[in-house]
């Protein structure tokens, strides 16, 4: 791709968006450059870092505030040539509608074609009154006087065009930018009526969570499940114990933790032994690790009995490494209870949780699938179709999968 000369018509500067720096833009920030990046897309593309760094007609620059950003290389004006959007309305072309926007190419191609018979015009005129220039009876000032108000009428003819289809284009993307702005809440936050029975996109959705991510991520499905149907997964878990309250359980600081979570007294609960597939999960978690090995190398550290843990995870790991991914989407946030060593040196503890779900909102477009899925759960819980439940796993390292590399 050639970027030297390359001129955003919509802003008047050279700058380039990268794929990544668009990537890292906010809602707000997309919405406000949406004119701008339409035109560089529909001219250049938006092209990767590597490309840009690679290209001999690019520079990296920082401005005031100190941020970096890529610009094209700008030939002297009388080298510049004109590109994309400018050369059709130099050259008086008609476009499709797909050149501009769908529901404006009427309007666009009567324009150009006005804009084509006004060349021309501009043009005879010209050459009209050039030829009375030659004319004996004509003095010099008239003859200045009768080009001056030709090229005058005749400019105003191009411009007129020219204005019709930019009024168009931009009333097009401002009709977008206002729906986009009044559905963001339903679209990218996953907001719905919650007075109204799960809609038929809801079920999909639920189906497709409970399906096949469930052989991928079987912790995060089987919990699911769980909350959406009286337990059946941990009903016909041979590791898993169901449990009609929580003042069945005989530790005092495992239901004190419950409680800060604002679990209820008559609400249901799991219990996952240390042979459960959700124990093995976390005491092979790299962030369980690290506390193992900080808490061995400090005594002081050890002595501590309760400890928060997180589980996070960025979206790729949905391909690059399912078990973070499942932890994430399973518990998230916890706290780990009770934490000690035994005579032979292995780990032992409790991780509580409970299930529930805040809504979010996303940030930027990153965070869209993973925001979207945990408002679906939010949503579920708000219809009273999900029912909030906690869990307690306990944990021995001496069930530690050997050899694993992705943690």
């Amino acid at each position: 791709m050639n970027f030297k000369n390359y001129l955003n018509r919509i802003t008047g500067n050279n700058n380039i968006y990268s794929r990544s720096g668009m990537m890292g833009m906010t809602l707000k920030e997309l919405l406000e450059r949406e004119k701008e990046l339409v035109y560089q897309y529909r001219n250049i593309g938006i092209p990767e870092d590597e490309e840009l760094e690679l290209s001999p007609d690019v520079e990296k620059r920082t401005d005031s505030n100190g941020n970096q950003g890529w610009f094209s290389r700008l030939a002297q004006a009388s080298e510049f040539q004109p590109t994309g959007f400018a050369v059709n309305m130099q050259k008086g072309q008609g476009i499709d509608a797909s050149t501009l926007l769908k529901g404006s190419v009427g309007k666009s191609q009567i324009s150009f074609d006005n804009l084509k018979r006004g060349t021309e015009d501009y043009v005879n005129n010209i050459k009209a009154n050039l030829a009375n220039y030659n004319q004996p009876d004509h003095t010099m000032s008239a003859r200045l006087s009768d080009v001056t108000k030709s090229v005058g009428n005749n400019v105003q003819n191009l411009i007129n065009p020219v204005k019709e289809i930019t009024k168009n284009f931009q009333s097009k993307i401002r009709n977008i930018v206002d729906l986009t702005i009044a559905q963001k809440d339903k679209i990218l936050n996953n907001t719905t009526d919650y007075s109204q029975p799960i809609t038929l996109r809801e079920q999909i959705l639920n189906n497709l969570i409970m399906g096949i991510p469930g052989r991928q991520f079987p912790m995060a499905s089987d919990m699911y499940i769980d909350s959406m149907h009286n337990m059946g997964q941990a009903d016909i878990n041979s590791h898993a114990k169901v449990l009609d309250n929580m003042q069945i359980i005989d530790n005092e600081k495992v239901k004190s933790v419950l409680k800060r979570y604002g679990v209820n007294d008559d609400e249901r609960g799991v219990i996952y032994d240390e042979q459960s597939d959700f124990a093995k999960k976390i005491i092979n978690s790299k962030e369980l690790k690290e506390i193992i090995e900080k808490r061995r190398k400090n005594s002081e550290a050890n002595s501590i009995d309760e400890e928060r843990i997180t589980f996070p995870a960025a979206l790729f790991d949905v391909v690059f490494n399912k078990d973070k991914f499942d932890r994430n989407v399973a518990i998230q946030n916890a706290v780990l209870v009770e934490p000690y060593f035994d005579e032979e040196g292995y780990f032992h503890g409790k991780l509580v949780d409970r299930y529930d779900f805040k809504h979010e909102e996303a940030k930027n477009l990153k965070e869209f699938p993973k925001i979207y899925i945990n408002n679906h759960g939010y949503n579920m819980q708000k219809k009273g179709n999900l029912e909030n439940y906690f869990s307690v796993i306990e944990l021995n390292s001496k069930y530690q999968t050997k050899n694993k590399k992705k943690q």
